[in-house]
């Protein structure tokens, strides 16, 4: 592994929002951030959607951090990010699925 991986994956595990490093704690980032993310959920995905699409953007960001991936910084842009990301594959999903009817009801 070069000296760059060393360093960025070091930098990565000591501020990591897991309570390993120095950085802020998980439950920090989601208390200010949240509210936000939940926000930009609701603009873009009916009610019942937008918090299943924060929390699974909160546990991705979580995992590319631990991955020594994620942001360096802008921690807020970068969720925001997956939130329109994973709405966005939510609308698409819901586009391509095609509803039919029931079966009895075409029968009679």
């Amino acid at each position: 592994m070069s000296g760059k991986a060393v360093r960025r994956q070091r930098r990565a595990r000591d501020s990591a929002p897991d309570g390993t490093g120095s950085g802020r704690s998980y439950e920090e980032l989601y208390v200010e951030y949240a509210p936000a993310a939940r926000g930009l959920a609701l603009s873009m995905v009916p009610p019942d959607v937008a918090d299943d699409i924060v929390a699974e953007a909160f546990a991705r960001v979580l995992a590319a951090i631990r991955t020594g991936g994620g942001p360096d910084h802008a921690f807020r842009a970068y969720l925001l990010a997956a939130v329109r990301n994973l709405a966005s594959d939510w609308m698409a999903a819901r586009r391509r699925m095609t509803v039919i009817g029931d079966m009895d009801d075409q029968r009679r």
